[in-house]
């Protein structure tokens, strides 16, 4: 499956940090919206690149 260079940087944002939040991306990436992130976040889940943890906002990704 292929990633977008967006979804690649933040493979590799998620990577780096073992764990991240949605805020932590935005700090990295901060000129991409919250939504955009978040269905970067979800292409990324359906291929199985990452996996979400926790709850609502206390949630975060790391490396599938």
């Amino acid at each position: 499956d292929k990633v977008s260079v967006r979804q690649d940087k933040i493979i590799h944002i998620i990577s780096d940090m073992g764990k991240a939040q949605v805020a932590d991306i935005i700090k990295e990436i901060p000129n991409i919206t919250k939504r955009t992130i978040r269905r970067d976040l979800d292409e990324l889940l359906k291929k199985s690149k990452i996996v979400r943890n926790g709850e609502w906002n206390k949630g975060f990704y790391q490396m599938g």
